[in-house]
């Protein structure tokens, strides 16, 4: 049976939901992207991966997954 999720976050969600052995948050976040964009369903907010987040801290950014305003009102 096929699922039709509204939005991107459902989607990652239902990812996130299933046991995958080596398949990680990042692996989950580009597949979502790869399923969503098409039909024109994109992220709410910036999901930001180890790397990006460590970056995001020395900004006072705090979390993986952030409002994308914050960069707005950063640059």
């Amino acid at each position: 049976m096929r699922m039709i999720l509204p939005t991107f976050e459902d989607i990652l969600v239902e990812l996130e939901k299933k046991e995958m052995k080596g398949i990680g948050p990042l692996t989950r976040y580009d597949t979502a992207t790869q399923l969503a964009f098409p039909g024109n369903k994109f992220p709410k907010k910036v999901h930001l991966c180890a790397g990006a987040a460590k970056g995001a801290r020395a900004l006072d950014v705090m979390g993986p997954v952030v409002d994308k305003q914050v960069f707005v009102n950063i640059c």
